[in-house]
């Protein structure tokens, strides 16, 4: 997955309440229902590749919240030396996601892709 999927991918799970990613609401419960299972999977995912507590936050922040690497390191002062940190550990973590071939698969079977 190349970088340009994976930033459309975390802009596309951005949302207010973690850990339900942002998609399309759909007004049927099977479409409901499907969304959360998708979510579920997609979060069980992230959370067996992140390989620590920085990169959780990360992940939770970025891909729930939305937040920058300057607003986590402001959340978080004492987990990270500094913004830098932040972006490196941010880098990292999505390198190991975009290369991930089952978050690939979920990518392609989101349920608002169909």
């Amino acid at each position: 997955m190349p970088d340009e999927d994976l930033d459309r991918l975390s802009g596309e799970l951005l949302s207010s309440q973690h850990p339900q990613p942002m998609i399309a609401p759909r007004s049927t419960p099977d479409s409901e229902t499907e969304r959360n299972i998708w979510t579920q999977q997609f979060w069980r995912r992230v959370y067996e590749l992140v390989r620590n507590d920085k990169e959780r936050i990360v992940a939770e922040l970025t891909l729930s919240e939305g937040l920058m690497p300057r607003q986590i390191y402001a959340l978080h002062p004492k987990l990270f030396r500094d913004v830098p940190q932040v972006n490196e550990t941010k880098r990292a973590l999505f390198e190991r996601l975009e290369q991930d071939l089952i978050l690939q698969e979920l990518h392609k079977n989101r349920p608002d892709a169909r």
